[in-house]
């Protein structure tokens, strides 16, 4: 169980002290603390990845709900309608994918170590105070590298459920500027509708 200094390592040499010299004790206290830090990591983890899951397959009813339909307004030539679903249905799509990428498997460190590790002369006859700072140093990355992966996973949580949030403001920005495109695109649209109805009821 060879390891590298870690931050930790480098914390007890700035205070004068050689990691060798800490006491058995104290490091055992450090570890069942580290290691406390890491099953609340994993149970934190595991709930946000449930989270994750609901909240993609929210977005993915959306983009489904959105894609029936593009299909009908593309049956029934309504274009207006067509491109205006076509923009959601992109919209909730990429708030899918990214939600996808908050639940999506990644490495996660477990507490605890295998028992091949200990595989060093110095972990199996060495002074017990060395081989529980190296301990100390899996703990201390570890930890730190769970960080990482769960700050990420909770960035993309965070734009899925902004984008979910924003998209009635999506919708309206989208209105908007088809008005300022056309002002009358609405009322000409509505205005052949009701032309075509018609001549199909007098038929």
């Amino acid at each position: 169980m060879q390891t590298n200094d870690s931050e930790f390592t480098s914390i007890v040499r700035d205070a004068g002290i050689e990691p060798k010299n800490v006491s058995k004790e104290r490091y055992e206290e450090i570890i069942r603390l580290a290691e406390l830090r890491l099953q609340a990591q994993l149970s934190t983890a595991l709930s946000a990845d449930q989270r994750a899951l609901a909240l993609t397959g929210i977005l993915v009813t959306f983009s489904l709900a959105n894609l029936g339909g593009l299909i009908t307004a593309y049956s029934d030539k309504s274009w207006v309608l067509f491109v205006a679903l076509l923009f959601l249905l992109a919209y909730f799509s990429l708030a899918s994918f990214i939600a996808i990428k908050a639940a999506w498997p990644v490495e996660f460190i477990f507490p605890g170590n295998e028992p091949n590790e200990w595989n060093t002369k110095e972990d199996l006859s060495g002074p017990w105070s060395v081989a529980l700072s190296e301990q100390c140093n899996i703990y201390d990355e570890a930890i730190a590298e769970n960080n990482l992966v769960m700050a990420s996973n909770a960035k993309h949580v965070k734009w899925s459920v902004t984008l979910l949030v924003a998209s009635p403001l999506a919708a309206l920005l989208l209105l908007a500027v088809f008005s300022y495109v056309d002002p009358f695109i609405f009322s000409d649209h509505w205005a052949v509708s009701e032309v075509e109805a018609g001549s199909e009821a007098s038929e």
